[in-house]
This record gives structure tokens, C-alpha cells and sequence, in this order.
């Protein structure tokens, strides 16, 4: 019942930072990574790459904050709700032989659901909106919590200044 709505939501709300669409690899993002890399240093710029890892960003996004995003970018209430539902329900955690429940989860969704690199995209999407359209000599992409921001220059004070409020915005 998902993934025919997952799919058409998909199609309509790719950035052009995402990577991690259907057609796509993290090989082939970051062979177009170092394609802008050695093209600026063959025209005799400096790059400057970084590589941001959200770790632990999947255990933090806040179910609230979901919700009145997955809202804002009109993705279809009930599947929406049958995704938050198996979010928020009832875990058990286990340590060898021992048992208990976790009660009341609000932050945290579960990384291998098939929702959760839609949810994930979701939460970073204004954020790579703001940075892609807000400084014009940036090449970011994502592919989901896995992010890189490269810029080139030939000078490097202005590069490193160029890159640092780049991630300011």
C-alpha cells in the first residue's frame, strides 16, 4: 500500500542535492564528487571538501517536528500514519537473557524501515535547500544523513571563508 505513494511523493520532491533516489549510488555521488574536485584543481583552483556523517541522525529526529514537515511538503497523511504508528509503538530491548520495554517514544525513528530515508530527507530538505540556492559556488549533495560540501577558489582565504559561512546559512 506504500510504496506506490512513497514512489509519486518521491518523484515530486527530489532536490537536486539528493543522492539517494531510485537510479542512484553512493558510488556514482561521489564520482561526481571527485569529478568537481579535479576539474577546479586542473583550472588551477584549491578545494575544499567537508564530509558531515550525522551520526546518530536517525535516533534524534524529533516525531513532532516529522509530522508538521511531512505535512508542509504534503506527504500523504495515511501512509504518514501508518509510518509514525510502527515508529512510536511499544520496543522491547534485549541484552542476553534480559528484557524490557521502552514507553513513550517522541524522538527516534527506526533506520531500517522503509519510511525512514523519506522521513530523514524530509527533516534535512530545508536545510539543503537554504545551502544549494544560498551560495552560488557550493556543490553539496546528500545522500540522506551523509552530506558534502565542496567549494573551490583560487584563493585560500577566500576559500575557507567562503566554506564556513556556506554552512552558516
Amino acid at each position: 500500500i506504500r510504496k506506490p505513494h512513497n514512489a509519486i511523493w518521491d518523484i515530486n520532491h527530489v532536490g537536486p542535492w539528493d543522492a539517494a533516489i531510485k537510479g542512484s549510488s553512493a558510488l556514482r555521488q561521489a564520482l561526481l564528487g571527485a569529478f568537481f574536485d579535479e576539474l577546479h584543481v586542473l583550472t588551477g583552483e584549491m578545494v575544499t571538501t567537508l564530509l558531515w556523517d550525522m551520526e546518530k541522525f536517525y535516533d534524534h529526529i524529533s516525531i513532532p517536528k516529522l509530522i508538521n514537515r511531512a505535512l508542509e511538503l504534503e506527504y500523504p497523511i495515511h501512509i504518514l500514519a501508518l509510518g509514525i504508528q510502527m515508529h512510536v509503538a511499544p520496543r522491547a530491548l534485549k541484552a542476553y537473557d534480559t528484557y524490557t520495554v521502552v514507553a513513550n517514544i517522541f524522538n527516534g525513528i527506526i533506520a531500517g524501515c522503509t519510511q525512514s530515508n523519506i522521513f530523514a530527507r524530509m527533516l534535512l530538505y530545508p536545510i539543503m535547500h537554504r545551502s544549494y540556492y544560498g551560495a552560488p559556488y557550493l556543490y553539496i549533495n546528500s545522500f540522506v544523513d551523509d552530506i558534502r560540501q565542496s567549494m573551490a577558489d583560487e584563493d585560500p582565504h577566500t576559500l575557507a571563508e567562503s566554506i564556513v559561512s556556506a554552512g552558516e546559512g
